[in-house]
């Protein structure tokens, strides 16, 4: 009956030495097939960007009005009537003071 090399003490350590360069090998192939379908885009591809970026925007929206907070579209909105108001307060103003003098 002959001697395994698997019982010896040296005879494991390579057996698993051997076992850990395959596992690194396969490691690497599985790991260069991924980056190439992550880096190649897709033949026939449909922008789900716009779509998925309205129901986010609709999900926000809707936890802001259960909060009571408001939305961009009413922060915009306020910071307009602010602009206008602002403009109007000036045009308010300028009569107001009076006329300088050179001289």
């Amino acid at each position: 009956m002959s001697k395994s090399s698997v019982n010896a003490p040296l005879g494991i350590i390579r057996s698993t030495a051997v076992i850990s360069l395959g596992l690194v090998a396969l490691a690497g192939s599985i790991a260069s097939v991924l980056v190439r379908r992550i880096l190649t885009p897709p033949a026939k591809a449909e922008p789900a960007g716009p779509q998925i970026s309205k129901l986010v925007t609709d999900e926000w929206e809707a936890d802001l009005v259960r909060l009571n907070l408001p939305s961009r579209s009413e922060v915009q909105a306020m910071q307009q009537q602010l602009v206008e108001l602002e403009a109007q307060i000036d045009q308010l103003i300028q009569p107001a003071s009076p006329p300088r003098q050179e001289g």
